[in-house]
């Protein structure tokens, strides 16, 4: 009888770094939302999304919002965005 150990390190594909993270919610918002959310800004703290900026009507906020809580690597968001209707 022979033991085998397999020793096989995966690495995930994903960056871990804020920066990143922040890229793939922009990413994310951009191909959920209209062109008024491409104006909206969006800062990272840990695993949290901060959303700032003006939208036009509470849909868009709504795509917005679901587009970024997807987001991987997002455990939070919080929005600060104006709803200007």
């Amino acid at each position: 009888m022979r033991v085998v150990d397999n020793l096989i390190n995966v690495k995930p594909q994903t960056e871990s770094t804020a920066d990143a993270v922040e890229r793939r919610v922009q990413e994310a918002i951009a191909q959920t939302a209209d062109l008024h959310a491409r104006s909206l800004r969006v800062t990272m703290g840990d695993s949290t999304a901060h959303l700032h900026g003006h939208l036009p009507s509470l849909a868009a906020l709504q795509t917005v919002l679901h587009a970024a809580e997807t987001a991987p690597g997002i455990k939070a968001v919080e929005s600060e965005i104006v709803v200007e209707s």
